[in-house]
């Protein structure tokens, strides 16, 4: 599996929706890879943007139930079984981006990277870089290593990543 590309899931009403709790309503933490200590990235001048996990956050319907949407329309439209393993809602600023990185080890795990709005960010999957497309999503296996960017003219990048179980 290289990466696979679905569009049309979500219909724009409700991706608005999504960004207008992202925006309103969420308590974003600055993200992190590889458990690297904040001091680090700070004294490395580097920001990684912002991160939520939503799965395991109480009352977080309004974003678990599309998030659900979106993995099993994937799934369906992909043929596959699988199970949740992590909802994360992704913030990039201007200039940010994170390290490159997989989102899992093992074999059996695909990554789901769904934009929920147009920019010129988007995100490098194993050296190829795919540009932000509302309703869009990318999925290829979370072993394979890759990287979030933030927007360069466009003001604010939001996208959810999933990773399912498959089994």
């Amino acid at each position: 599996m290289s990466v696979t590309i679905i569009k049309n899931i979500l219909p724009k009403e409700n991706n608005k929706q999504i960004l207008n709790y992202l925006c309103n309503e969420v308590s974003w933490k600055i993200a992190s890879e590889y458990k690297k200590q904040y001091d680090i990235i700070f004294l490395d001048n580097l920001h990684l943007g912002y991160s939520y996990t939503s799965n395991n956050a109480p009352n977080q319907e309004i974003l678990n139930i599309p998030a659900n949407i979106v993995m099993n329309t994937v799934l369906e439209k992909m043929n596959l079984k699988g199970k949740l393993h992590r909802f994360m809602w992704n913030m990039y600023n201007q200039k940010q981006e994170s390290f490159v990185h997989p989102d899992h080890h093992f074999e059996n795990f695909i990554s789901v990277v769904y934009n929920l709005h147009t920019t010129d960010g988007g995100t490098e999957i194993d050296g190829k870089f795919y540009k932000d497309q509302e309703s869009e999503a990318k999925i290829f296996k979370s072993n394979i290593k890759h990287k979030g960017m933030g927007p360069k003219k466009d003001f604010i990048r939001f996208n959810l990543n999933i990773v399912i179980e498959l089994l």
